[in-house]
């Protein structure tokens, strides 16, 4: 099937404190059942992929809309604050949690025995499409992960062929809190370069700042800011207000992407597509 690619190719994205979760590595005959989650992204594929009934404990950002678009999913779970007091008493088959956080806890169960699987930052629509591979596989859901991909990629599809004739050939440019663009390497280029775009800030690496005088020399056709309504309460989204921002619309199309479609490597980067198709 397409995506569903052999496991070693991975490696990279996925690291698994001690060995990752197999019956046979194992020696369980059966999947791990009680599944524990410590990270907002590994909260929303646990919800997509495992039964509510298998699932022990979310992250408390797993119910907060304003993270999660899976919050309404999570209410009446057990939740924690990445402490490993919290998950110790539920005995969980195995934790999930991120590559770069909740570290403490991760080490500490994982002295107490229990597994631990640490999901790396999804930096394009293939290494999303290998988190779900891999993580349906460690709980023994391949099925569901199957389906999960592919209604991922059948909206994908419709939603680029739609998109590319506004797109293609055309400069963009991701500015959001703190003045904060994304370079080459990340989910937002991926994003941009699967429309036929160019990313204004690409001789960029990673995640960084970018002075206001900076993006308005990069001119570009199309500027993906954060969504308005959540501008206003927040000090670090002050530069979103500038008044030299303010008058680009003359110029340049400004759009509001969901966050949550970038923050997480998961189905819901289709939302960014959704947005922009409803947008143009």
């Amino acid at each position: 099937m397409p995506g569903m690619w052999p496991f070693s190719r991975h490696l990279p994205l996925i690291f698994a404190s001690c060995i990752v979760f197999s019956p046979m590595a194992s020696g369980q005959p059966e999947p791990p059942r009680r599944l524990a989650s410590l990270n907002l992204c590994t909260d929303q594929l646990l919800l997509l992929l495992a039964p509510r009934e298998r699932i022990v404990s979310l992250s408390h950002l797993a119910i907060d809309p304003r993270h999660s678009p899976l919050a309404a999913e999570a209410r009446g779970l057990h939740l924690n604050h990445a402490l490993a007091e919290e998950l110790l008493p539920l005995q969980p088959d195995l934790v999930l949690g991120g590559q770069f956080s909740a570290s403490l806890a991760s080490n500490l169960l994982q002295r107490f025995g229990l597994p631990v699987l640490r999901l790396g930052v999804a930096n394009s629509l293939e290494d999303i499409r290998a988190q779900i591979t891999s993580l349906a596989r460690a709980i023994g859901e391949e099925a569901r992960g199957e389906t999960l991909l592919r209604e991922l990629d059948a909206e994908l599809a419709g939603l680029r062929q739609a998109l590319l004739a506004h797109t293609r050939g055309k400069s963009a440019l991701f500015y959001s809190s703190n003045g904060v663009t994304a370079g080459s390497g990340t989910l937002q280029d991926d994003f941009l370069r699967s429309l036929g775009m160019h990313n204004a800030a690409a001789e960029l690496q990673g995640q960084v700042p970018m002075d206001l005088e900076a993006v308005l020399r990069a001119a570009p056709d199309f500027l993906f800011t954060s969504p308005p309504q959540r501008e206003d309460a927040l000090l670090a989204h002050a530069p979103l207000r500038h008044p030299a921002l303010r008058a680009l619309p003359e110029r340049l199309r400004v759009i509001a992407l969901p966050e949550y479609a970038f923050a997480c490597a998961g189905p819901h980067y289709v939302d960014a597509y959704a947005a922009l198709a409803g947008q143009l």
